[in-house]
C-alpha cells in the first residue's frame, strides 16, 4: 500500500506540473560582418541556430518563428527546418485571423493554423482572412497589379468555413468580410446584406 501512495502522490505532482514551454531558444543579433544577421541561441549564450537571417521573431508558444532571408518569409521550427511560407502582406507574414492565416503556391489560396499545419488546402484563386468563422473566396478572379499591391477581379465570391467547407457558394460579385453574423456582399451591381447561411437579409 506504500508504494501505491508513493505511485498515486508522483502520478498527481506530475499531473500538476505545468509543462516547459516548446522553446526557450530567443532570437539573437550578429553584428560583426557587413549585415547584421539574427538567429536563435538557448539561455545560456550557446547558438542553437546560427546567424542567417535578416529578421528572426520570438518563437511562439507552438515551437515556430517566422524569418526572414534572401527567399522570403518563412516559419521554422526549433531545429531551423522551415515548416511553412506564408503569404506576405505589406512586407510580413499574413496575420493569424480566427487561429488560422494564409499560404499561397503556385497561385493557389490555402490556411493553416499556428502549429503550421495546413487547415485548408491550397485551391482557390483567392482568398480573405477569416472573420466571425468565415473566409471570402473567389472562384476564377484573376490577380491585378496596382502599383506595389495586388488586387483580384472577376470571378465569383462565396465563403468558407473554418473547416474548409464551403458554406455560402460563389455567386457574388464582390464580398466582404463578416461581422456580427452577417456580411455585405454584391450581386448584379446590387449591394446586399446577407446572413451567415448566404440568405438576403436586406437590400442596401
Amino acid at each position: 500500500m506504500r508504494n501505491l501512495s508513493l505511485l498515486l502522490c508522483l502520478c498527481a505532482f506530475a499531473c500538476s506540473t505545468p509543462e516547459a514551454p516548446p522553446s526557450s531558444l530567443v532570437p539573437f543579433v550578429d553584428s560583426s560582418g557587413a549585415k547584421e544577421r539574427w538567429g536563435y541561441e538557448h539561455p545560456d549564450g550557446t547558438v542553437a541556430i546560427p546567424p542567417r537571417y535578416a529578421v528572426a521573431e520570438p518563437f511562439s508558444a507552438q515551437g515556430l518563428a517566422a524569418v526572414a532571408d534572401s527567399s522570403g518569409w518563412h516559419y521554422i521550427d526549433t531545429t531551423g527546418a522551415t515548416v511553412i511560407r506564408p503569404l506576405v502582406v505589406d512586407n510580413a507574414p499574413d496575420s493569424f485571423r480566427d487561429g488560422l492565416a494564409r499560404f499561397e503556391i503556385d497561385g493557389q489560396f490555402g490556411f493553416f493554423d499556428s502549429t503550421g499545419t495546413i487547415v485548408i488546402p491550397a485551391r482557390y484563386d483567392y482568398v480573405r482572412p477569416f472573420s466571425d468563422g468565415r473566409a471570402a473566396f473567389c472562384a476564377g478572379c484573376a490577380p491585378q497589379k496596382d502599383g506595389e499591391h495586388t488586387t483580384y477581379a472577376g470571378g465569383q465570391w462565396g465563403y468558407l468555413d473554418a473547416a474548409g467547407a464551403v458554406v455560402v457558394a460563389p455567386q457574388f460579385d464582390a464580398a466582404q468580410p463578416y461581422a456580427d453574423g452577417t456580411a455585405r456582399v454584391r450581386r448584379d451591381g446590387q449591394w446586399l446584406r446577407i446572413d451567415m447561411s448566404g440568405a438576403a437579409l436586406e437590400v442596401q
